[in-house]
């Protein structure tokens, strides 16, 4: 069986002071784990879109709900007869 346990090893750069192409900081005085793969901040697109998605669907939800509605409620009912059970019902 192979030894798989991970292992720090030295990176060297390479010449030109070009970006490492390892994700990890190996530097003395760095931090230690991830490091971002650049300086900027990731693209938000994605996260603005579903959330202009779920305030749409809300507003839709809101703006289309019944003015008049009655209160509703669950409560556990049984049931009379030769089958006498208890379940949840909706009023």
């Amino acid at each position: 069986m192979q030894d798989v346990t991970p292992k720090d090893e030295a990176f060297v750069e390479e010449e030109g002071g070009a970006i490492p192409a390892s994700p990890f900081s190996t530097q003395p005085g760095e931090l230690s784990g991830l490091r971002p793969p650049s300086g900027r901040l990731p693209s938000f697109t994605p996260f603005l879109v579903v959330a202009c998605v779920l305030v749409a669907v809300w507003a839709f939800l809101f703006f289309t709900a019944p003015k008049d509605m009655k209160p509703q409620h669950l409560h556990i009912c049984e049931t009379q007869g030769p089958d006498n059970h208890r379940a949840l019902c909706f009023h």
